[in-house]
């Protein structure tokens, strides 16, 4: 079975400034006696439909600087080791990993729904040790009434709209022209419009219009429109 894989899509959140790093005490040792627990541990997936495309996105935080932090998934398998070489020059205070883009299937035999296990080491030998919940459970593709997928001639400043689904609770609306993501929002439950305003969009340019229905999972469902500015 192909092992899952973490792409090269990695934040690790790192305490101000290099750390000189004293041998970890081992487990068991009088610095061992609490457990620091993680916070904000978080697992959901996004997923486009009109390319079948999908992706895991992981995190978790600390208030305690970490030297290694490991997932594994509710069969006891690693999914993702970070320590050594890494920690051994800086602390780390969290991080956020976004796996490879694969098709729904592929990803749903990689990784199973159910809770993952979040470990770690923290700088002064103690344990770290939290939870995420993981739903394979999407929404329906949202469906963009303005503007249609291919338009041209398209203000610069209009009023993005989709249809509401009621089983949202909020979405996160991105335009785009480029590299350049021009206005990045996240909105409500009920939200069903968008004002993008004068000066985030250029003239005469290719632009996207990215929109995510969020579920009470936190899972995303996107569609992305293609349409060019007048």
């Amino acid at each position: 079975m192909q092992k899952p894989e973490i792409a090269l899509v990695v934040v690790l959140c790192a305490a101000f400034g290099w750390q000189d790093r004293a041998p970890a005490p081992a487990l068991g040792s009088r610095t061992d006696r609490a457990v620091a627990a993680l916070k904000e541990e978080l697992m959901t997936l996004e997923y486009t439909p009109a390319v079948d495309e999908a992706a895991i996105k992981m995190k978790a935080e600390s208030e305690d600087f970490l030297e290694s932090v490991e997932i594994r998934d509710p069969r006891g398998r690693r999914v993702f080791e970070v320590g050594g070489s890494i920690a051994d020059h800086r602390a780390l205070s969290g991080f956020v990993l976004e796996t490879q883009e694969l098709t729904l299937r592929e990803l749903s035999k990689l990784y199973l729904p159910g809770e993952y296990d979040i470990q770690g080491r923290t700088m002064d030998g103690r344990r770290a040790r939290g939870a995420a919940e993981l739903s394979l459970d999407l929404l329906p593709e949202p469906i963009v009434l303005y503007p249609a997928e291919g338009a041209v001639g398209v203000p610069t400043s209009f009023v993005a709209r989709w249809a509401p689904d009621p089983d949202a609770i909020g979405y996160r609306v991105c335009a785009e022209q480029g590299e350049n993501d021009g206005l990045v929002v996240e909105l409500p439950q009920g939200s069903e419009s968008l004002v993008i305003p004068p000066g985030v969009l250029q003239g005469d340019k290719e632009t996207f219009l990215e929109v995510g229905a969020i579920g009470p999972n936190g899972n995303s469902t996107l569609i992305e429109v293609e349409f060019r500015t007048l």
